[in-house]
């Protein structure tokens, strides 16, 4: 025979919180890195070799089209 016992403590509904939404800068892009060979293409935009002017590393930026 199985004995199966339920807390509703350890198995109540988890609430996701959500973290908040990310404010745009009001500094341009370009101020922050500059901007190498395109990387890429897609339907929704265009992926660019970015290094960031502060520290020199290096990241992939998408450059979304605007519908």
């Amino acid at each position: 025979m199985l004995h199966v016992e339920e807390s509703e403590h350890e198995y109540s509904a988890r609430i996701r919180e959500y973290p908040p939404r990310i404010k745009p800068s009001s500094k341009p892009f370009g101020d922050y890195y500059d901007l190498g060979d395109e990387l890429g293409r897609g339907v929704q935009g265009v992926v660019y070799h970015a290094a960031e002017r502060q520290s020199g590393r290096n990241y992939a930026a998408k450059i979304m089209h605007g519908h």
